[in-house]
């Protein structure tokens, strides 16, 4: 029967009374829904100096970025583009506000999963890794029903899991999934590559385009690390923190930069001690020193372009990127920051904290180039340490399922404090004042409790930061202000990371959410400087001129 059939037929009773509670849901939906405040910021990177084959090759790179940042948006939630596409046909002041907040968050829900635009549901979803209505107890009961090789399709970071039409589920691989717009994607990259005259350049995009195809992500990722030239590509799916469920299933980003040349050669040695540092973890000798390989580029950034994970609820700062453990073990991993992002958020949240919540004396050693050195090191420590469970082969996120996301954010925070100073000691970092370290630490993860417990980097910085003031290494001043005691906070950071880092060498889910049942939370010292440091201003959406300029929409 047509929908426009069915909407002529007669309500029943019991249709009007459902459909009567259902108005009054939406319309209740409608006063609660609040929009987010969002303060535009512009972004623009100077490529006079590109070649014309390079802005040319750059502007169908930022083409299949937008189509990243598309099927994110359907990852989601498919019900996502429907709400834009209503907005986007209004000429309205408040559809256009929606709409730019839609586009911000990439879905109905802000970054404390609250929903902001009425009729949708009140709790964001899991989103379109598992069927709609479904539960993880009905994934769960399926899977077990499964032969090995089965379950571990099911379980691919490549696949989603469907309702099959003579059965309970089916496996689609993302390649026959998101086919169309994949295809798009490919077809962006591989004209790209044509136009480029940078051979690494070429190879990738050439890789990453029969990858999107067939989900074989591999000579890609190698690739990727080879990247040489002024363009940088973070293209596909990479990160799992999205799956909830089983922390198995991969989020399409895209984000596009150029090389900041002088910035990059102020910090390129320090991949270089990457296998000394290794050799020298806070761990016991048989979870450290495992042989990595050849010293993997450190670059900062210009971001020109970013959709997708990476631009959801605000922007990126970095990455540390390949995941896949056959080419972090064997070539190592690409690390990069972006210097224009992270001076957006310096300027809007991180130094306003800084003045409220600091002590004088500590606030005086934090620089920019701190919080941006800090960014940079979680980054590069991602490769660091034991990645499978002891005496198996089963890598350690997979053991740790929901939780790797967190888990993995805490490893790099904790082991990136301690090679900071290492560094330092050793004489290859430049010596600072000993609190800026961590000053450059806390005030970011300030920042992000005062957003929320929701994802993977906000609960991964509260853990620390809750350990750091049990340890008397971050205390309240007369004043209310944190000061900062280096001494104990290297030794507590010390401590910390054996601890953590050896329980997931274990794959100790149980330890593990026993401490962050204990540490994930927003203290009474933590709420009183919240308070000091009252609510947050807008959050900046970033508007990139330069890639508009490049590829209109």
């Amino acid at each position: 029967m047509s929908a426009e059939n069915r909407s002529r037929r007669p309500l029943s009773p019991w249709i009007l009374r459902v459909t009567v509670a259902c108005l009054a849901t939406v319309i209740a939906a409608s006063e609660a829904a609040q929009l987010p405040a969002l303060e535009p910021t512009m972004i623009d990177v100077d490529i006079t100096a590109l070649p014309a084959s390079e802005k040319a090759a750059l502007a169908r790179i930022v083409h299949a970025g937008r189509l990243m940042d598309a099927l994110y948006i359907r990852q989601v939630w498919p019900g996502t583009a429907g709400l834009m596409k209503e907005r986007e046909s209004a000429q309205n002041p408040s559809a256009q506000s929606e709409l730019a907040a839609l586009n911000f968050f990439k879905g109905p829900w802000d970054n404390e999963g609250v929903a902001f635009i009425a009729g949708v549901p009140a709790k964001q979803p899991i989103g379109d890794f598992y069927p709609a209505n479904s539960s993880k107890a009905d994934i769960d009961s399926w899977l077990e029903s499964l032969a090995a090789p089965d379950r571990a399709q099911a379980l691919g970071s490549f696949t989603t899991i469907r309702r099959a039409p003579n059965g309970p589920f089916e496996v689609s691989r993302y390649s026959h999934y998101y086919a169309r717009d994949l295809t798009l994607a490919a077809r962006e990259l591989r004209a790209a590559a044509n136009l480029t005259r940078e051979p690494t350049l070429k190879r990738y995009l050439r890789a990453r385009a029969k990858a999107l195809l067939d989900d074989d992500y591999l000579a890609s990722d190698v690739a990727f690390v080879g990247l040489k030239g002024p363009i940088d590509v973070v293209l596909g799916p990479y990160e799992i923190d999205e799956d909830t469920w089983f922390g198995v299933k991969t989020a399409f980003e895209a984000s596009i930069g150029i090389v900041n040349e002088a910035a990059t050669r102020r910090i390129a040695g320090d991949s270089a001690h990457l296998q000394e540092l290794e050799d020298h973890l806070p761990l016991a000798p048989e979870l450290r020193g495992r042989k990595l390989g050849a010293a993997a580029p450190v670059l900062v950034l210009d971001a020109i372009y970013q959709g997708g994970l990476t631009a959801a609820g605000g922007a990126h700062f970095g990455y540390g990127l390949p995941n896949d453990l056959r080419v972090l073990n064997a070539i190592g991993a690409r690390t990069a920051t972006y210097r224009n992002i992270a001076k957006v958020d310096y300027q809007t949240f991180y130094a306003p904290i800084a003045d409220v919540a600091l002590a004088n004396s500590t606030r005086a050693t934090l620089q920019f180039d701190d919080i941006l050195d800090e960014i940079l090191m979680v980054r590069l420590f991602d490769s660091l340490g034991p990645q499978f469970v002891t005496g198996t082969t089963q890598p350690i996120a997979e053991s740790l399922g929901a939780k790797a996301g967190v888990a993995g954010q805490i490893r790099s925070m904790l082991l990136s404090l301690w090679g900071h100073r290492y560094l330092i000691e050793h004489g290859y970092l430049e010596s600072r004042e000993d609190g800026a370290i961590y000053a450059a630490f806390l005030v970011p993860a300030l920042d992000r409790v005062r957003g929320g417990l929701d994802s993977p980097r906000s609960q991964g910085s509260t853990y620390i930061l809750n350990h750091l003031i049990e340890a008397g290494a971050i205390q309240a001043d007369a004043d209310g202000r944190f000061t900062i005691d280096p001494v104990r906070a290297d030794a507590e950071v010390t401590r910390a990371a054996g601890e953590f880092v050896s329980l997931m060498a274990k794959g100790d889910l149980v330890a593990i959410e026993a401490l962050l049942g204990r540490y994930v939370t927003v203290t009474p010292e933590v709420k009183a400087v919240l308070k000091r440091i009252g609510a947050a201003p807008p959050l900046q959406r970033v508007v990139y001129r330069t890639a508009d300029r490049l590829d209109p929409r």
